[in-house]
């Protein structure tokens, strides 16, 4: 029975490890052929590579030490072997254990020790290579003038083998230690220790690497210093660097002494010296490291803090400004007269031709009742970018029409992985345009997409991989691949791309089935050779899959280029070995935006292109990973002009920026000039403002840029103080400007602005109003906007009816600082607060948020209407009663506009 037992146990423990070696097997293949596909399995193999051969060095290394460590302990166990020849069956096992199998059975100790260890060793082969690739950065810390380099590259290298080769030692000195208790080698009669010459020797010279190894350990938390966390700064405070930095060398004095005397004691008879040393540094360790360096804190730094500090405060603020990379911030005093005027407005009409009234969240919404045309459609975000669009440079907001595979009605496998594969297109409309409906105006809209402009042209529509594409699915397969819904028909496809695996034979569908978990990839006679496996489609997830060493920003964007659809994805180095820095809790205390990650929305083809070659870690990942990071001068012309400074990144930068704008350590000490990013309304609740993307032309420039703003108001306080912008355009990308606004007058804040907005009668009367009336009154975000050298507030309400989904842009308000006022438009609302003047002074009128010259926006508006008209017509042929609707809506959108302008042209006396 026991043997059958046996055979049952052998049985399952091989199927578990011939099932468990068939997955990892497949993953690794299907990797493999997935990572070839991409044509970078050059950074495949070396991440394995590396991984491996650090595993099975560490593993091999410290089983090896442990085998020896045994081997030397191995013959006080020949006490033992003395069984008697009428020993029982126990006896003669255990003779034979410690006879003839000991050895193996002290190596299989060891490889069961090194293969833990190995197991436990995580990500240190990203240590081990950045310290053998990575260079300096040419500065120094200021109290062990060591490069920068050394903490972010050598230092956690360090770090890590000392931990490494303390724990083998601890674990040799436990192994033996208890080797020796067994076989008497080591014992305690009467009270007294008995120690053998071998055991003492041997114990004794372990004792003493870890003595040494405890000095290297001193020196390392010496240099561990600069990240301190007990001053009132982070990094070295003066009792660090006066008290316990003096106190760690003299512990690592005492260390080597302690080493030396065990080594020196081998030959001495007793143990006297060497308890003594040890003793010795037991009491002094409290002492040099905690007592001292605490009464230093309480007597010499507590009664005068600030002076003692005060170097201290000067070295955080001056290398948290570098590692967050605001050590090259330009200041300069924004005047902020008081009252912004019209003319102030003419002066600078690509300002207000882009000022943003759509927020993200409606639009969504509106996108999705719009535009999502079939249920298994999906808008996921809106994406804030810029074009050239016939020679004016205009902001856009603009969302892919993804495939959401959870909405298809039948769920059958069929469905969710050969048919319905991709999303379609992209909805795009100015920032600026609503018409008479309170809904954006398209520039891009329907499937197909029919765009307004050449520059918004898709040619190759379809979405393969973006956000929503979180499964796998199989194209080329005999199944009719649905492209997008067609009237009551639906159009149908085949795939031309490169995109994903090729299922060219049984190995690779074998392989694929195993790794997915689905028998019908190896089964379904609906694929064939020409087949092939899209997966890891989401972008986040495919660019880290690639590279999972960079921190990646949460939203990709969507760009158009010479008719494709391309995803580009913010890349950062990140780090917590800054000395001094402060860090920002999920970031660390060091991060730079060196790499963007482009990704074909058809095809999945993934670039890395190296942004920032003053990084030194993107220069390091670069000597690792060849063929990885390209230099961001191969970049696609098309592609570099949408090159968005990320808001991840300057929403930390100005976080740290409000606290480390202050120079002097006195003021910082006291935080008197301690800066907040501002609160606004957002629908009906205060919320923290997030930096916005906005066209405008900065002061001192002569043409309009795209930048990404944050303005700051005073800690506890409303009013604004300052603001700061991020350029992108051309060669100013990456650079950090900060407007000061004058402290002698007041420059109202986002919640003043919103206060004063709840205080007027005419629109708070409005507000609740409509808030009565079942529908929903939701506020947008409030936009600051530098213009000339004045500011101008401008905050949009939408509307939406308590059975809909679908808000609408029924007011815009606008304010100047000395007033606030209310429109139906944009223009309205300008009306009404610069009065009659605004009528007169401008040379050209803007309709519902166009602004181009007259004659040019009039026969724009007939063509629009001529081309509403006619797609109107195509659609009713077809049956397609969504485009016959859409266009329709286009078409009275144009004819109100034609009316709105003669009515205008009446006004003004113009004749057009």
């Amino acid at each position: 029975m026991r043997v059958v037992q046996r055979m049952l146990l052998l049985l399952v423990v091989a199927v578990v490890l011939v099932v468990g070696a068939v997955m990892l097997g497949a993953v690794f293949f299907t990797d493999y052929l997935w990572f070839a596909n991409l044509g970078l399995d050059s950074v495949l193999w070396t991440q394995l590579g590396w991984q491996w051969a650090i595993r099975l060095g560490a593993g091999a290394s410290f089983a090896l030490v442990v085998f020896l460590n045994l081997l030397v302990a191995r013959p006080s166990v020949r006490r033992l072997q003395a069984v008697d020849a009428d020993a029982d069956e126990q006896g003669v096992a255990a003779k034979l254990i410690l006879g003839r199998w000991l050895v193996p059975a002290l190596a299989v100790v060891s490889l069961v020790f090194g293969f833990l260890y190995s197991t436990g060793i995580g990500d240190v082969w990203q240590d081990v290579l950045l310290f053998l690739r990575g260079g300096t950065f040419g500065q120094t810390d200021p109290i062990f003038h060591r490069d920068i380099g050394f903490y972010m590259f050598s230092l956690p290298f360090y770090q890590a083998l000392y931990g490494s080769v303390q724990g083998v030692v601890w674990t040799s000195l436990l192994i033996s230690g208890i080797l020796y208790l067994v076989t008497g080698a080591v014992s305690f009669a009467d009270g007294r220790l008995g120690v053998s010459t071998r055991a003492k020797a041997h114990l004794s010279v372990l004792l003493a690497v870890l003595f040494g190894l405890k000095a290297w350990g001193y020196l390392l938390s010496m240099y561990g210093l600069v990240y301190s966390p007990r001053g009132v700064v982070f990094g070295a405070s003066y009792s660090d660097v006066y008290a316990l930095i003096p106190g760690l060398k003299i512990l690592a004095v005492i260390a080597v002494v302690a080493a030396l005397t065990l080594l020196v004691g081998i030959f001495r008879p007793g143990i006297r010296l060497t308890i003594a040393s040890v003793v010795l540094l037991l009491i002094a360790s409290p002492l040099a490291g905690t007592i001292y360096p605490g009464l230093v804190q309480r007597f010499v730094v507590e009664p005068n803090e600030l002076v003692k500090e005060s170097p201290f405060i000067e070295h955080n603020i001056a290398l948290t400004r570098q590692a967050f990379g605001l050590d090259e911030v330009v200041r300069t005093e924004f005047p902020a007269q008081a009252q912004l005027t019209y003319d102030d407005l003419a002066q600078s009409p690509e300002t207000v031709s882009n000022i943003r009234l759509w927020d993200w969240r409606p639009l969504l919404q509106v996108y999705s009742q719009l535009q999502e045309m079939r249920l298994y459609y999906e808008f996921r975000e809106v994406d804030v970018d810029r074009y050239q669009l016939d020679g004016q440079y205009r902001q856009v907001m603009l969302a892919a029409r993804e495939m959401n595979p959870q909405r298809i009605q039948n769920q059958s496998w069929i469905n969710q992985r050969l048919q319905y594969t991709h999303g379609y297109g992209a909805v795009v409309s100015p920032v600026d345009v609503v018409t008479t409906e309170g809904t954006p105006s398209f520039w891009v809209r329907d499937v197909p997409p029919v765009a307004q402009f050449d520059e918004l042209e898709m040619n190759r529509p379809e979405i393969y991989y973006g956000e929503l594409t979180n499964d796998y699915v199989v194209v080329n397969s005999r199944t009719p691949e649905f492209d997008y819904p067609k009237g009551s028909e639906n159009a149908q496809v085949r795939y031309q791309g490169r995109g994903g695996v090729a299922l060219s034979n049984l190995l690779t569908r074998l392989a694929f089935a195993v790794r997915m978990g689905e028998p019908k990839l190896l089964i379904s006679s609906e694929l064939s050779g020409e087949s092939r496996i899209m997966f890891n489609r989401d972008v986040v997830g495919r660019a880290a899959r690639i590279a999972p060493f960079f921190r990646y920003e949460n939203d990709p964007y969507l760009v158009i280029s010479q008719g494709k659809l391309y995803w580009l994805l913010d890349a950062y180095t990140t780090s917590g070995a800054y000395p001094f820095a402060t860090p920002v809790r999920g970031w660390g205390n060091y991060v730079r935006n060196s790499v963007k990650v482009v990704i074909d929305a058809y095809d999945g083809r993934v670039q890395f292109f190296l942004a920032d070659p003053t990084d030194p870690m993107a220069v390091a990942y670069q000597k690792i990973f060849p063929g990885l990071l390209r230099d961001i001068d191969e970049m696609d012309p098309g592609l570099r002009q949408h090159l968005r400074y990320p808001e991840g990144l300057f929403s930390v930068q100005a976080s740290v920026y409000a606290s480390y704008h202050m120079n002097n350590p006195t003021v910082f000490y006291n935080q008197e000039d301690l800066w907040s990013i501002p609160q606004e309304i957002l629908g009906a609740s205060p919320v923290t403002m997030d930096p916005y993307y906005i066209i405008m032309r900065l002061p001192g420039s002569d043409k309009p840029e795209m930048i990404l703003m944050q303005p700051f108001t005073p800690a506890r306080k409303n009013n604004m103080v300052a603001w700061m912008a991020a350029r992108m355009d051309g060669d100013n990308y990456g650079q950090l400007l900060l407007y000061s606004f004058p402290k002698s007058q007041l420059t109202y804040g986002p919640m003043q602005i919103e206060a004063r907005i709840d205080q007027d009668a005419e629109i708070s009367q409005l507000l609740t109003l409509w808030s009565q009336q079942g529908s929903n009154v939701s506020r947008g975000n409030l936009l600051v906007i530098p213009i000339g050298d004045s500011v101008l507030y401008v905050e949009p309400i939408y509307l939406q009816a308590a059975q809909s989904r679908m808000p609408e842009l029924k007011r815009v308000v606008v304010g100047n600082g000395a007033s606030l006022a209310m429109g139906t438009t944009l223009d309205e609302a300008l009306e009404r607060l610069f009065g009659a003047e605004s009528a007169k002074s401008t040379p050209e009128r803007r309709l519902d948020g166009a602004v181009p010259e007259e004659v040019t926006e009039y026969k724009g508006l007939v063509a629009a209407a001529v081309d509403a008209y006619e797609r109107a017509q195509a659609r009713l042929r077809d049956g397609d009663w969504a485009g016959y609707g859409s266009a329709m809506e286009a078409l009275e959108s144009a004819l109100r506009g034609l009316q709105q302008f003669e009515e205008q042209a009446e006004l003004t006396g113009q004749n057009i």
